[in-house]
């Protein structure tokens, strides 16, 4: 028989398998979804679209679902509902060759993806209790599945048929689906259901939008790897295949991210800890803006380097939410997350990179991502009071 403590820890490696099978499935997908949408007859404008349609989704969703789950407390069912979403809509997109059928299909895989990753970090938050520090160690699994779906993204590429990656996407999510039934549920005493001015106070906290415009600035620079990347490769005269090396590199750099985390935490302010984050994002994105230029394996390792800035900035951002937001309104708090990055931040940036790739300038769109990672390098290192928390 187990102890608790056992079934404990059991308990916290379901979560690194969640994020495994989750961010697996997306990035098997992710990186030749505009390569995807290029050979069913979509332009380059009608592909930063589709992205941000996608990422419109993700607002709508964050927005709902957070206010469902802070009231329903059940977020195993709900992630698992969110996958099966996920699983439909991919298939109708694979079925789509029709522009408007396409932008219904992102649509609907945006609203089911966008909730998943923030019911899942409010729950492990809430089990790891007293020891948040330790949230990058489980959330490696999502960087470890991210890493691994790219590479598999890539072996099963062949230029013509997308039959594999799709195929591996629903498996994936599937797997995700039965992992999520088991997450705990939460019981929730009237006390705890949230009120129309718990969702004023979150949007009033000073912390508010220093919070989530880091968010969303970072997503406008991320978007320099989405779904422009593979085009932006081809174009520079490389092999679409490369795609999958350097997002594979900046996922190692990630996972190494997660685990650094934890002591960073312990020996660097925020605000430092954020510069440095923009640091990373500034050689990744600017060693894409010079391609060509550089010696290949010099972008190689600035995309290694650059994998380690999201997992800076979340752990940053998802400990400070945890820290400043009542419980009532958490998963709010942490949907939101989503919103402005990809909601906000990552449909900017797609829609700029596609008219700019529309007017064959696409290098110039790498240099606006560059310079605002830069920026925002630079504004992290200015003194403030020491009694803000970023």
């Amino acid at each position: 028989m187990k102890s608790a403590g056992t079934a404990g820890r059991n308990r916290l490696w379901l979560f690194f398998c969640i994020y495994f099978l989750f961010w697996m499935a997306f990035n098997t997908l992710e990186p030749y979804l505009g390569v995807f949408h290029e050979s069913r007859g979509l332009t380059g404008t009608q592909i930063g679209m589709a992205t941000s349609i996608f990422s419109i989704a993700t607002v709508i969703a964050a927005l709902i679902s957070g206010v469902i789950e802070d009231r329903m407390g059940r977020p195993g069912t709900v992630v698992g509902l969110l996958m099966v979403g996920m699983l439909m809509s991919t298939g109708a997109l694979y079925l789509s060759h029709r522009a408007a059928l396409t932008f219904a299909a992102v649509f609907f895989y945006g609203f089911c993806f966008s909730p998943v990753n923030g019911i899942v970090d409010k729950v492990l938050l809430d089990e790891l209790q007293d020891q948040p520090e330790r949230f990058s160690l489980f959330r490696t699994g999502g960087t470890a599945g991210a890493g691994a779906g790219v590479i598999l993204a890539g072996l099963l590429y062949n230029g013509e048929s997308f039959f594999g990656t799709f195929s591996a996407f629903w498996l994936l999510a599937a797997l995700c689906a039965l992992c999520a039934r088991s997450m705990p549920q939460e019981h929730l005493s009237r006390t705890q259901i949230p009120r129309v001015q718990d969702y004023l106070d979150l949007v009033r906290n000073p912390y508010f939008i220093p919070i989530y415009l880091t968010m969303a600035l970072w997503g406008f620079t991320e978007s320099s790897v989405l779904q422009f990347l593979a085009l932006y490769i081809t174009g520079q005269g490389y092999p679409a295949r490369l795609t999958s090396v350097f997002v594979a590199a900046a996922m190692v750099g990630e996972f190494l991210g997660f685990l650094i985390v934890p002591r960073l935490l312990k020996r660097m302010d925020l605000r430092r800890l954020l510069s440095a984050a923009f640091l990373l994002e500034f050689l990744r994105v600017g060693g894409l803006a010079l391609m060509g230029r550089l010696p290949l394996a010099l972008v190689v390792f600035v995309q290694f380097l650059g994998g380690g800035c999201y997992a800076i900035l979340y752990s940053v951002i998802t400990q400070v939410i945890n820290r400043i937001y009542p419980a009532q309104v958490s998963y709010s708090a942490h949907s939101l997350k989503l919103v402005a990055s990809r909601g906000v931040g990552m449909t900017c940036g797609s829609l700029m990179l596609g008219a700019f790739f529309d007017r064959g300038q696409i290098t110039a769109g790498y240099w606006i991502l560059t310079v605002t990672a830069g920026i925002l390098m630079i504004y992290y290192l200015l003194p403030i009071r020491k009694d803000r928390l970023i």
